[in-house]
C-alpha cells in the first residue's frame, strides 16, 4: 500500500434554510464581521439583507465588503484587507460564488498578517499561519471554495492568474443552503457545473491522487453526469441542486488532496488576459484537447470519465464536448473571446502557464513541454 493522507477540516452544514443558522455560527468566533460578497445577485435576491439581518440578531455587528467582481483583482483584495484592518473584524463571511469566497480568504489572510495579497501569490510571503475565522455561504455549485484551501486572484496589469494553497485557506464552517443555490441562473448553473466536473477529473490525473481522492472525484463525476444537465434545464429541481452541491464538495474535497492539474493551468492564463470569461467556460474550451491528449497515457480513466458523463460512449473528448452542447456552452476560446483570442496570443498564454501554474502543470502523470502547451492551446481555438 502506497501511503498517502487526506485532510478535510471544514465543517459542513446541508439543509434548506442553513442560511439562517449563519448568525449563531459567526457569534462563536467573534462580534465583529466583514460581510464579503458580490456586486449584485446576493442583494437582488434579498440574501445579502436577510444575512445581515441574522447576524445582527445574534448580536454581530456587521460590516460590509459588496465589491468582488467575477475573477477578483488585486486591487479589490487590497481595499477588503484594508477594511479588515482599519475595522478590527473579527470574523469574514463569504456569500457568494468562488470569487466572493476567494476573495474573503485572501482578505483575512493579508488582514491578518499584512503586506499585499500580491506578495503572496508570487511567493514572496508564505502564509505564516492562521487567517481569520472564515464561514462560507455558498450561492454556486461550484468553484468548490467552500472546502478548500486555496485561493486565487488576477493581475490585471500582468494578465497573471496565479493560485496558492495553505492549510490556513480552509474556511472553518460552509453552509450549503438549496435555497440560495436554486437561483442561479441556467448559464451559471452550467459554467459551474463545467467547474464540478473538471476539478474531479483532472484530480484523477494528479501524481499525488490517493484512493480518498480519487473516490470523492468519481463520486463527483457520477453525481454530475447524473445531474448537472437536470440542474440546468430547471432551476427549480432542488433534487438536482442539492446533487450538484455535493458534487461540488466531493470535487473540492478531491483536489484539495489531489490538486488540480493541466487544464486549469491552461485555463488560469485566459481569464488572466480576458477577466470577463468565466472561469467554467475557459475550462470548458480547454478540456476538449486536454482530455483528447490525457486519453494518450491514461486510456483507462478516460473511457471510465466518458461513460459516466454519456453513457455508452468511450471517448472522454467526445462525451465533455457534447455535454457541454447539452448544456449550452461552446467550448471555442476564438468564440467565447468574440474573435480577440488568437493564435497569435497562443505563445504568450503558454509563457503565463509555465510561469504561474508551474505546479498544476508538474503535477500532471503525463509531461509536456512548450510544444505541447501551443497545440492544445490551437485546438481550444
Amino acid at each position: 500500500m502506497d501511503p498517502f493522507e487526506f485532510h478535510a477540516p471544514t465543517k459542513l452544514v446541508f439543509a434548506k434554510d442553513a442560511r439562517k443558522r449563519v448568525g449563531q455560527i459567526c457569534s462563536q468566533f467573534g462580534r465583529k464581521v466583514l460581510l464579503v460578497t458580490g456586486k449584485g445577485s446576493m442583494r437582488s435576491l434579498g440574501f445579502l439583507d436577510e444575512m445581515i439581518s441574522v447576524c445582527q440578531a445574534a448580536g454581530c455587528q456587521v460590516y460590509l465588503f459588496d465589491e468582488v467582481e467575477p475573477n477578483p483583482s488585486v486591487d479589490t483584495v487590497d481595499r477588503g484587507s484594508e477594511q479588515v484592518r482599519t475595522q478590527d473584524i473579527e470574523v469574514i463571511l463569504a456569500l457568494g460564488g468562488g470569487s466572493a469566497m476567494d476573495a474573503a480568504k485572501a482578505m483575512g489572510m493579508v488582514g491578518k498578517h499584512g503586506g499585499g495579497v500580491w506578495e503572496y501569490m508570487k511567493r514572496v510571503r508564505e502564509v505564516p499561519g492562521p487567517i481569520l475565522p472564515l464561514i462560507t455561504i455558498t450561492s454556486t455549485s461550484g468553484s468548490g471554495s467552500h472546502v478548500t484551501p486555496f485561493t486565487v486572484v488576477i493581475n490585471p496589469m500582468t494578465h497573471e492568474k496565479p493560485g496558492i494553497g495553505s492549510p490556513y485557506l480552509f474556511p472553518l464552517v460552509s453552509l450549503i443552503d438549496v435555497e440560495i443555490l436554486r437561483h442561479q441562473p441556467a448559464p451559471v448553473t452550467a459554467v459551474t457545473g463545467v467547474d464540478v466536473l473538471t476539478h474531479a477529473m483532472e484530480s484523477l490525473f494528479s501524481r499525488f491522487a490517493s484512493p480518498m481522492s480519487d473516490q470523492c472525484a468519481w463520486e463527483a463525476i457520477r453525481l454530475v453526469g447524473l445531474h448537472l444537465r437536470a440542474a440546468v434545464s430547471n432551476g427549480d429541481n432542488l433534487e438536482a441542486r442539492h446533487q450538484m452541491s455535493l458534487a461540488d464538495t466531493y470535487a473540492g474535497c478531491a483536489i484539495s488532496n489531489g490538486g488540480v492539474t493541466l487544464g486549469h493551468a491552461l485555463a488560469h492564463p485566459v481569464s488572466g488576459r480576458f477577466p470577463e470569461i468565466a472561469h467554467g467556460q475557459a475550462l470548458a474550451c480547454v478540456h476538449v484537447p486536454f482530455l483528447r491528449f490525457m486519453n494518450q497515457d491514461c486510456d483507462e480513466i478516460c473511457r471510465r470519465i466518458a461513460d459516466m458523463i454519456c453513457p455508452g460512449t468511450d471517448d472522454a473528448s467526445l462525451a465533455f464536448k457534447t455535454l457541454m452542447e447539452e448544456i449550452g456552452i461552446n467550448p471555442s476560446l476564438r468564440r467565447v473571446s468574440n474573435g480577440n483570442l488568437t493564435e497569435e496570443m497562443i505563445e504568450a498564454l503558454v509563457d503565463n502557464a509555465m510561469n504561474t501554474m508551474t505546479i498544476p502543470i508538474q503535477r500532471s502523470r503525463t509531461k509536456v513541454d512548450k510544444e505541447t502547451l501551443i497545440e492544445l492551446y490551437r485546438q481550444a481555438l
